[in-house]
């Protein structure tokens, strides 16, 4: 156990902080730096990635409720499922924030460093697991959600070479307000 070992601990803890709200803040910042360059691929890259936040964020806490599946440290299991219960386990959303802000980066600037953030985000998910706040499954889910809401969100702002300049585009958007949650989506048909 990570108990007996300090310099684990703090590794745990400073992989989780990856995950954290306040993450939000660098990343706004990152790109609020970014429109301040002539560089349009990072321009790109940094307002993919603080999208990226948004809907993934957005897609795992519209899916946490109606899932309702207890933490590992209530004790009742893995398989412990009541839907709207305020349990609130699946999908790690520490998980889906980290490979959600870190996917864009890669994809923009695929190479040997970037790749090396899947390692930061998989130190999310192992802290999520080792500190006994999730079930391996629920990482697993967030990273999925962070990783391909990034990857679809950089597909639609650098469109395939190969794709008709006029096909129909579908944009799926998180609706939220005061009193109201939805998705909203938008088909444009040519």
């Amino acid at each position: 156990a990570y108990d007996n070992s300090p310099a684990l601990a703090d590794a745990l803890t400073l992989a989780n902080l990856m995950g954290e709200r306040e993450v939000a803040l660098p990343v706004a910042g990152v790109f609020a730096l970014s429109l301040t360059t002539d560089n349009t691929r990072f321009q790109d890259a940094a307002f993919t990635s603080l999208q990226s936040l948004l809907y993934a964020t957005a897609l795992t806490n519209i899916l946490k409720r109606p899932v309702g599946r207890s933490r590992p440290s209530v004790g009742n299991g893995p398989y412990n499922t009541e839907a709207f219960s305020g349990h609130t386990s699946f999908p790690s959303g520490h998980t889906t924030t980290a490979f959600a802000v870190l996917t864009p980066w890669v994809l923009y600037y695929p190479n040997g460093a970037t790749y090396g953030l899947f390692a930061v985000g998989s130190g999310t998910a192992t802290a999520r697991v080792a500190l006994d706040r999730h079930w391996p499954t629920d990482v697993v889910a967030g990273a999925a959600i962070g990783i391909l809401t990034a990857r679809y969100l950089t597909n639609r702002h650098r469109p395939s070479p190969t794709a008709a300049p006029n096909a129909p585009r579908l944009r799926i958007t998180p609706l939220v307000g005061t009193d109201a949650l939805g998705v909203g989506l938008r088909v444009h048909i040519p």
